[in-house]
């Protein structure tokens, strides 16, 4: 995902009309015949918008984030409620990538995030909780229960990333 930091907020302002309650963008003018004045502009790949301005293609998120500060993110941006189409401004937020990073599901639906078994050898305490910060994991204690690893769990990414912990 490349992007020119050079292109400004009002250039792109000029060529998109961005909705920050709907977080629809749609064309200002023709372009080509992809890029129709009054259409929404770009499409969806991997649950993100994507737009192509100038053969370069931008995510929506980032594209909004300009339009609305006049500035490029600095990091990365973090929508809140986990879902990579909605770019409604008040979804979106800077984030490291550390942040970003827990604000994500758990892996398995049926597993509660931060915990696994510890192993068959760990019968008094067979629960594990883990929390990852900048690519290093961490083991926060071995537990009786699966429930109270994953309290564990919440602990720390409460006290890690705030706003940005997602527990569930």
């Amino acid at each position: 995902m490349g992007y020119r930091a050079d292109l400004t907020a009002t250039q792109v302002r000029s060529l998109l009309s961005y909705d920050p309650k709907t977080g629809e963008f749609l064309w200002r003018e023709t372009r080509s015949y992809q890029a129709l004045a009054g259409k929404p502009a770009g499409w969806f790949y991997n649950g993100y918008r994507w737009i192509v301005i100038d053969r370069v293609r931008y995510a929506a998120h980032r594209l909004a984030w300009l339009i609305m500060t006049g500035a490029w993110p600095v990091d990365q941006i973090d929508h809140r409620d986990m879902d990579r189409g909605n770019n409604r401004f008040a979804n979106l937020r800077q984030a490291s990538r550390a942040q970003n990073n827990a604000n994500r599901r758990k892996v398995l639906p049926t597993q509660l995030k931060g915990v696994t078994r510890a192993g068959p050898l760990n019968k008094t305490n067979p629960w594990v909780a883990q929390i990852a910060l900048n690519k290093q994991h961490f083991n926060l204690g071995y537990y009786p229960t699966e429930q109270a690893a994953h309290e564990a769990y919440c602990r720390a990414a409460r006290k890690l990333f705030g706003e940005f912990a997602r527990t569930e």
